[in-house]
């Protein structure tokens, strides 16, 4: 299976990066990914995206939600790509008609989130037994 996984590019040989993109209405949701798909493919015209796709489960308590996949051998760079097409007018002005908000947690925002929440978020982690590492 790994030169089956090297010869389609995929991990461990190239990252992947989801994206989902959620609302209640769901021709919202689907107009809203397009949009941040294209955005993306406009900053980068090589960038290889797949979708954007009805997730597997399109509908989760109450929100439809669509998938956007990258692939790419440089995490950083995949990043600064998805943040510049977020920031992008017309993602932007999709998002703010659609009623919707931006969230966005790099490995820093992430880092430092968990550090802020670490005392409120510890008891609810040790419940559920999940590992953090």
């Amino acid at each position: 299976e790994i030169v089956f996984r090297k010869e389609l590019e995929l991990p461990p040989f190239i990252n992947l990066v989801k994206v989902t993109v959620r609302a209640r209405n769901e021709d919202i949701t689907s107009k809203t990914a397009a949009e941040l798909a294209q955005a993306i493919k406009s900053v980068d015209v090589d960038a290889k995206i797949a979708g954007p796709a009805p997730a597997p489960m399109v509908r989760m308590r109450g929100y439809f939600r669509y998938n956007i996949m990258l692939k790419g051998r440089d995490r950083l760079a995949m990043c600064a790509l998805l943040k510049k097409a977020l920031e992008s007018p017309k993602v932007m002005a999709a998002f703010e008609k659609a009623g919707a908000t931006r969230r966005w947690l790099n490995v820093a925002d992430t880092a430092k989130y968990r550090a802020d929440n670490e005392a409120r978020l510890a008891p609810v982690i040790k419940a559920s037994g999940a590992k953090v590492e």
